[in-house]
């Protein structure tokens, strides 16, 4: 069996320079196994309407099933903006599914103008009152339009400053390219949409890009367990030279968070899960070594 510690700086230096994404989710609703403090901004202006609203509602909750809500693991907040904004979930609620699905479910449409500036401003400080030390912030804002009020850049900038990571979803052919390229952290988490309908058919899609938004060239490999296999979240499995090779496919697929290298026959099998998020998963094999990807979040 090869030995990848000898290799591990080699591969770390070679993936800043190489680092590439794949594909999103493929495999209908895997679970993060991140845990992270996501917010979501849903514009409620006059322009987006009444049935547009109610199904970007079900879309923020068929995006959370894809993730595992608990007090010890990702925790959601929800704001709700037109003339002003309103916390409709604090990330310091009960973090249940019922209890935050019947939150989002319960917000009213108001309409009005779109001042997305107040809205980030308020899920600013939402992350500063309630957010945990050392785990991932993501913000995801969903309007349809330009905002009314000041320039986003400021707020922004503040969140990035503030080690937030924005994604921003335009809906709508009203949506400014410009704004949303404004507010994303990079143009990579810039989307945008033709319809309401469209992005409910994208849910997977936006799931998987909250759940990689925090993978970056800096990794640690944690939980290297040997003789030990992963189980039920598959994503694919091919023949590899060595492990340092299987270290690259993981690295260089946005959808892998472990891996597992079996030595008799060279395969390398990349999971959609880690042993820290799903333990009961990692099983006795003599022929397999596993390893959980860590990602600094620096």
């Amino acid at each position: 069996m090869a030995t990848f510690n000898g290799y591990l700086s080699l591969v770390i230096f070679l993936l800043k320079m190489f680092y590439a994404d794949e594909s999103m989710f493929s495999q209908a609703q895997q679970v993060c196994p991140i845990s992270m403090d996501t917010v979501f901004l849903l514009d409620g202006s006059s322009s987006i309407g009444q049935s547009d609203f109610d199904k970007m509602k079900e879309f923020i909750i068929s995006v959370l099933e894809h993730f595992r809500i608990s007090e010890k693991e990702s925790h959601v907040g929800v704001v709700h903006y037109s003339d002003s904004p309103s916390t409709k979930v604090f990330l310091t609620d009960v973090q249940n599914t019922s209890s935050i699905y019947t939150k989002i479910r319960a917000m009213p449409f108001i309409g009005g103008n779109t001042h997305t500036d107040l809205g980030l401003n308020e899920s600013r400080y939402l992350f500063l009152d309630g957010s945990r030390l050392n785990v991932p912030r993501v913000l995801i804002v969903i309007t349809d339009g330009e905002s009314n009020g000041d320039s986003v850049v400021v707020d922004s900038n503040l969140l990035r400053d503030d080690g937030v990571f924005v994604l921003a979803l335009g809906v709508g052919p009203r949506v400014s390219t410009v704004e949303l390229r404004q507010m994303a952290t990079t143009f990579d988490h810039v989307y945008q949409f033709t319809s309401a309908d469209q992005v409910q058919s994208q849910k997977a899609k936006i799931a998987s890009a909250i759940c990689a938004v925090t993978r970056k060239p800096q990794l640690y490999f944690t939980l290297v367990t040997n003789n030990s296999v992963m189980v039920g979240h598959v994503i694919t499995s091919s023949h590899v030279i060595d492990d340092v090779a299987c270290a690259f496919k993981c690295l260089n697929n946005e959808q892998c968070f472990s891996f597992d290298f079996m030595s008799a026959s060279n395969t390398c099998q990349l999971n959609y899960s880690t042993k820290q998020a799903t333990p009961d998963d990692v099983i006795s094999d003599d022929e397999s070594i596993h390893y959980d990807m860590t990602f600094s979040l620096q």
